[in-house]
């Protein structure tokens, strides 16, 4: 019958996998009259598969069987409105705006998607979107699934729906806007390697560096002044994190050249927004004090933006826009840096306990606002920070706590870099109650996460903390630890051999 074989061409145009409720979306018809035609298909023999939940089977001959029933223009027609009904459904869909009457649903309703995550209906809308040869709006779609994965910390995939979208760019002729796309696509897998770890493991520092160059050199002077400065601002937050004297340079220089464009085009906000980065590389460089006159410059500025937008929101009843969350996340960074400046400068003789004790204000005050943003991997950090700090104040039980924290929400996120730090603490904190055989052990796991991601910098760390652990132990101690003390540093040289050796401020 033609309503059975309808609904089971819009089945198949779906997908393998398929809403019983999606299709009755594509049909405009109601989903009980969708489930009385599937019951009917499989009176006639037609294998379908109850998954439960309004959710179906088919294989995928009958999948191409019925697919190739459909006239091109009618497929074409039925993928682009999937695409608008599974951007709705993934909040984000464009509210009916600008749709012909092959799109969406006249009463502007969307279909729930049960079980299914937010960047894997997005991606959906991709597919469906590429199919109906809307490449513009199949590569935004896939990206839109990159990054909602990527906050979720599943860098594999998300890396596989960015090199989809660079895959379909490269078959098309290349427009500014695409250039623009694909310079997008590369920004976002470079943070992805940044950031991230995959199921092989960590993904290098120098893979990032170079798709986020790439991206960069997609921009040429006429484009998007805006991400061509997020590109240099990720450009130096991976150079901070090799942390040698070169990438440092070169950081300086990203941030300094994106401030540069920023403030030319009147985003004196956004140039604001670098100032804690160029704070951070002043205080690797060993210039706390420059960094600290940065970071009052920030705090000052977005501390009272942060306060009267929290009044306005108030006031009107609403949520903080994104750039106003944007400003609260600059308030924390501000903090958690400030916080941090007491683990690099040594407090003056007599100001110690002060010093501690308003690094720890500081931090609680970062991790309060990160908290309130859901930013696991800067809440992560920020507990480190205060696991270091409660450890110089002979604090051990708060610093034991405060790393484990850390370190559990770090191993979950894939952060190699935050991690390998967070182990060195530890490694530290072993060594204060003289546990040296497993703050050796510990340190083994940090310097394989430094070389691995490929920083200079962590290794100068680590062997920062190895010569700290052999100076504290007994002569008993290093007696019997000789071997893995020796172990660790060969595994050291031999990194360092490979990325280079680096000095620390103060060394």
């Amino acid at each position: 019958p033609f309503d059975t074989a309808q609904v089971l061409r819009a089945a198949a145009v779906v997908g393998e996998g398929f809403e019983a409720e999606l299709v009755g979306h594509l049909l405009d018809r109601d989903t009980m009259f969708v489930l009385g035609e599937l019951q009917r298909a499989l009176d006639l023999g037609v294998p379908i598969e109850d998954l439960g939940e309004g959710r179906f089977h088919l294989p995928s001959e009958v999948v191409q069987r019925f697919r190739s029933e459909l006239l091109p223009s009618l497929a074409s027609a039925w993928n682009r409105r999937l695409a608008a009904l599974l951007a709705d459904a993934a909040g984000g869909g464009d509210g009916g705006a600008d749709r012909d009457s092959t799109e969406a649903p006249g009463d502007g309703a969307s279909p729930s998607v049960v079980g299914a995550a937010e960047a894997d209906i997005h991606a959906r809308s991709a597919h469906h979107a590429a199919q109906a040869g809307d490449i513009d709006v199949a590569v935004e779609r896939y990206l839109a699934a990159a990054r909602r994965l990527a906050e979720q910390g599943a860098a594999d995939q998300a890396i596989a729906y960015s090199t989809e979208a660079l895959r379909i760019l490269d078959e098309m002729p290349r427009t500014p806007e695409r250039r623009r796309q694909a310079a997008s696509a590369h920004a976002v897998i470079g943070q992805l390697l940044w950031q991230g770890s995959g199921d092989g493991g960590v993904y290098p520092l120098d893979r990032a560096r170079t798709e986020l160059q790439q991206a960069l050199d997609l921009l040429s002077d006429g484009d998007d002044v805006v991400l061509r400065a997020e590109v240099r601002r990720l450009l130096a937050a991976v150079a901070y994190d090799q942390g040698d004297p070169a990438s440092l340079e070169f950081a300086l220089e990203q941030l300094t050249e994106a401030t540069r464009e920023l403030s030319r085009i009147g985003e004196s906000r956004k140039a604001a927004r670098l100032l804690n980065d160029q704070a951070a590389v002043y205080v690797a460089m060993g210039d706390p004090v420059r960094a600290s006159h940065l970071l009052d410059q920030s705090l000052e500025t977005f501390q009272n933006l942060s306060a009267r937008a929290a009044r306005s929101a108030q006031r009107e009843g609403r949520s903080l826009t994104a750039e106003e969350r944007d400003d609260r996340r600059e308030v924390a960074e501000t903090l958690h840096l400030m916080a941090s400046l007491p683990l690099v400068v040594p407090a003056r003789p007599g100001r110690k306990e002060e010093a501690l004790a308003r690094a720890q204000a500081h931090a609680a005050d970062a991790e309060a606002i990160y908290e309130q943003l859901g930013m696991q991997r800067e809440l992560a950090r920020v507990w480190q920070t205060r696991g270091r700090l409660a450890r110089l104040a002979g604090d051990a039980a708060s610093a034991r706590e405060y790393l484990n924290r850390a370190a559990r929400v770090q191993l979950g996120l894939g952060d190699a870099v935050g991690l390998a730090a967070t182990t060195e603490a530890m490694a530290g904190l072993l060594g204060d109650r003289h546990d040296n055989a497993q703050a050796l052990r510990m340190l083994v796991d940090s310097v394989r996460l430094n070389h691995g991601k490929g920083s200079p910098r962590g290794l100068a760390l680590n062997r920062r903390t190895l010569k700290a652990l052999a100076a504290g132990m007994s002569d008993a101690q290093r007696a019997e630890l000789a071997p893995l003390v020796i172990a660790v540093r060969r595994q050291l040289e031999a990194a360092e051999a490979q990325l280079g050796r680096v000095t620390l401020p103060g060394e």
